[in-house]
């Protein structure tokens, strides 16, 4: 427990143990990952102080589900989205992107992001939330973020909201091209058969009940 102010609260390595009890393991995934962003810190907590606080929890529950989750967290995710989409993408058997890679244009000097990518082949997925493009602006901004960084050599992706909850079509996808970029990657029905047991295993709210089963 912690003091804010007049208040008494739990602080975020026990409200981390305390969500174990109650959301799956890929959603708290994405809980341990917003505490540990290096873009939007939680004060200051890392992943050794939850590893510590875990061990004053041994047998409590929630304790190995955190655990568990704590080995599957990074710390360069910006958004739950992102999260889910890399368990989705290490379900399926494909090999673990780099969360927000920086890339940096020569030319320019810019500095871009790209929200899950396969740097040794030049591939890269990225989120976009439910919210994402509302403006003209942002809109345009993705355009020529997109020009840029196919300019340098990469491909992108894309995959958004309803992606996250029937992944089939993007996982599909993604393995195909890292397959013709020489990488090692499951058949398609492989990653087909995963994808329609995943809402059976319950590891995600965000999965949909029926997975669409097609090329």
């Amino acid at each position: 427990m912690q003091e804010l102010g007049e208040l008494v609260v739990s602080t975020p390595e026990e409200v981390l143990r305390e969500l174990a009890t109650m959301i799956p393991l890929y959603d708290l995934v994405a809980a341990v990952d917003g505490v540990l962003s290096t873009t939007q810190p939680v004060s200051g907590v890392g992943r050794s102080d939850i590893g510590c606080h875990l061990e004053t929890q041994q047998g409590q529950p929630g304790a190995p589900l955190l655990r568990a989750a704590l080995v599957l967290a990074r710390e360069d995710v910006r958004s739950p989205g992102e999260s889910i989409m890399r368990m989705l993408i290490l379900a399926a058997g494909l090999s673990e992107p780099d969360p927000n890679l920086p890339v940096v244009d020569p030319a320019t000097g810019r500095r871009r992001l790209l929200d899950l990518a396969w740097k040794d082949v030049m591939l890269a997925l990225e989120y976009d939330g439910d919210g994402h493009r509302t403006t003209k602006d942002q809109w345009r901004d993705d355009e020529a973020r997109r020009d840029e960084l196919a300019a340098l050599g990469w491909t992108l992706a894309r995959a958004n909201g309803e992606d996250a909850r029937r992944p089939l079509r993007i996982l599909l996808r993604l393995a195909r091209a890292l397959r013709e970029r020489g990488a090692a990657v499951p058949s398609d029905d492989h990653i087909t058969g995963v994808v329609a047991a995943l809402p059976s295993r319950g590891l995600t709210l965000q999965l949909a009940r029926r997975q669409p089963r097609y090329r």
